[in-house]
């Protein structure tokens, strides 16, 4: 028997029979899966190979690692790492375990949306799952990777199975383990389990909702025990003074709003929770979106594209959004054109899609043809500093110094940068990168500009303008134009008692104009890694 809370629309007719609501959303799902393949080509993006390095060394037996014999956790995904881990070990390559694993749980997630909108209302046109699966922003984080797929589909599932449960009466250990399992892969999903155990205490059925916490306290117990802290190094690296990260976080949620419609759907989840104040369902889930949202501008947003941060709570946003218009406004007219301007919308923002394929194209494929070449080029056992940590370690297995801190204990220690206009760019410490004395150094991300002469100097970033200015550059290391199979030579900087790598050629004084040249940003280039 349902609630009060869960009236049918009177304006909705049902639809006949069990299959067509399961067609439906199936459709619904399907479609979802389709709008990620277009985006194949625009990822997995850099951050990605972060989690491949780790989930290698733990299957080398060095454990969960960057760098063997480093206890640093530089990934805040772990359920995603052992997922790659998962399917590297079955000898599938990581990029495909990664994007195979995103389009499924796309589709799974648009699913779910679809199908808690057919169980509650018979709807023949669920419009929650539906702009789930039309969204831009779902598809390319589907191949993007970093799990974000896969959180958005654990969140949309741990909904429709606790909204069943709530309506029948019953206890529901399925979404408790939904929902702990996106504990699991990012810790900010506890702005979720935590109202919902409140909530299903009201209803007398706590034991099973303890499943929600228990995957992310054992997480944190090891993380405590293993690497001695209780928040990944990427939380430091990337925290600012409030004021900043609050500038940060709230033009983030604008430009988020814009690409996703995220303050349009919270005011209308708003709307929903006001007129059905009974309903934990409701409550529970505007709770969670209304605290992540905070959350994400706490903490200063991010730097990827298409509303990373709020691609997981997408589809619990889009349920609320369209349930909350639905008891503002009871004109089917009225409902039909906003669904109509709300897939406009959609639309509008795929317009990023061919900027996306171009930026990966530039970007991510240079990086993975640097780390091939340096695999075979430089010897074994060589130390390479550098910022994008991503494929270009993972691809070369060479030891790393991590430049921007994601993955040592030193730089996140250090005050930020605020000249850096990138998050999660503005701590660096070039006299302690130079220190650990590097067989090798590449600067600019691997790409490189011409002087005057026709030389080739670094791309300049405010995070490696204390490398390129320390005399001991200009002392120890010597540039070198470095040929890369498949993409342009890259400028290596080779210290005076590493090997030259074959083919390498000299490069005379190629910082010198970059000294004389004012720092300058990424602009709208892709940043390097950040965790």
């Amino acid at each position: 028997m349902a609630p009060a809370h869960s009236e049918r629309d009177p304006g909705r007719a049902a639809v006949r029979g069990p299959r067509g609501p399961r067609l439906v959303a199936l459709g619904v799902g399907a479609l979802a899966a389709l709008h990620a393949l277009a985006f194949l080509g625009a990822g997995p993006l850099d951050d990605d190979f972060i989690v491949y390095r780790y989930a290698q060394n733990l299957l080398a037996g060095e454990g969960l690692v960057f760098n063997p014999g480093e206890r640093v956790e530089g990934f805040t995904v772990p359920l995603w790492l052992f997922v790659i881990a998962g399917g590297m070990r079955l000898g599938i390559a990581p990029w495909s375990v990664s994007v195979a694993v995103g389009v499924a749980t796309a589709a799974l997630a648009a699913w779910a949306v679809a199908r808690l909108a057919t169980e509650r209302e018979g709807a023949m046109l669920p419009a929650a799952g539906l702009l789930l699966a039309l969204s831009p922003a779902l598809a390319f984080h589907a191949v993007a990777g970093l799990g974000t797929a896969l959180l958005a589909a654990l969140l949309a599932i741990w909904l429709k199975l606790w909204d069943r449960a709530v309506r029948a009466g019953r206890t529901a250990p399925g979404a408790a383990c939904a929902l702990g399992l996106a504990c699991l892969l990012r810790n900010e999903t506890v702005l979720f389990a935590l109202p919902f155990v409140v909530a299903e205490w009201r209803r007398r059925r706590i034991v099973p909702a303890l499943l929600a916490l228990f995957p992310g306290a054992a997480w944190l117990l090891f993380r405590l025990a293993y690497y001695g802290s209780p928040l990944p190094v990427t939380y430091a690296v990337k925290k600012l003074p409030l004021a900043h990260d609050l500038r940060y976080g709230l033009d983030y949620l604008a430009r988020c709003t814009l690409q996703s419609g995220v303050l349009v759907l919270l005011v209308l989840g708003l709307a929903l929770v006001w007129r059905r104040r009974g309903g934990p369902v409701e409550s529970v889930a505007f709770a969670g979106v209304a605290a992540h949202t905070a959350y994400v501008v706490y903490v200063g947003g991010d730097y990827l594209p298409l509303a990373r941060f709020f691609v997981p709570v997408l589809p619990v946003l889009l349920w609320l959004g369209v349930e909350g218009f639905r008891t503002l406004v009871a004109s089917r007219a009225v409902r039909a054109g906003a669904l109509a301007a709300a897939v406009l919308a959609t639309l509008w923002a795929e317009r990023a899609r061919p900027e996306l394929l171009e930026l990966y194209t530039r970007h991510e494929r240079r990086w993975i043809a640097i780390g091939a070449s340096l695999r075979a080029a430089l010897p074994a056992g060589s130390t390479l500093a550098l910022s994008p940590i991503g494929a270009i370690p993972f691809l070369s297995g060479h030891r790393i110094v991590d430049i921007l801190g994601v993955t040592n204990e030193v730089i996140h220690r250090r005050e930020p940068d605020l000249s850096a206009t990138i998050k999660g760019h503005h701590r660096h410490d070039g006299a302690w990168v130079l220190s650990q004395r590097p067989d090798y150094l590449l600067l600019g991300n691997g790409f490189v500009a011409m002087d005057a002469r026709g030389r080739p100097t670094p791309l300049r970033f405010a995070w490696e303008r204390d490398v390129l200015e320390d005399p001991r550059l200009a002392h120890d290391y010597a540039p070198f134009a470095l040929p890369i199979a498949g993409s342009d030579p890259l400028l290596l900087f080779v210290h005076r008692d590493a090997a030259v790598p074959p083919g390498a050629i000299p490069v005379q004084a190629a910082t010198a104009t970059s000294r004389a040249t004012p720092a300058r940003d990424t602009g709208g280039r892709r940043p390097s890694s950040a965790g």
